[in-house]
């Protein structure tokens, strides 16, 4: 199993793309671990909102679940970014290409 995390009050000034993260479950070699190992990746693209929501779905019919992010294009006076967050997609689709 896979995580999928988004963080509305990540750093963004700093680390913008840590407002999606992948986390691959890559197992481990012993039953103690529990096969709990994760990979972290970030998605390009995935920088350019504030993820407020997320849901998985088979967007496309093909079987398999997708993932998708809903913006949100204000924050609070204190969240000044290098970002114009009304300039991102009000939604992301990412799409599932594993076999």
């Amino acid at each position: 199993l896979d995580l999928a995390c988004i963080a509305f009050f990540a750093d963004f000034k700093h680390q913008p793309d840590e407002g999606f993260v992948y986390l691959e479950n890559r197992g481990g070699p012993s039953a103690g671990e529990g096969g709990m190992k994760f990979s972290p990746h970030s998605v390009p693209g995935t920088e350019c909102g504030r993820w407020i929501t997320m849901d998985v779905a088979d967007v496309d019919g093909d079987g398999k679940l997708d993932v998708l992010l809903a913006n949100c294009s204000v924050g609070a006076g204190f969240m000044k970014g290098e970002r114009d967050w009304k300039k991102g997609p009000a939604f992301l689709v990412l799409k599932n290409k594993m076999r």
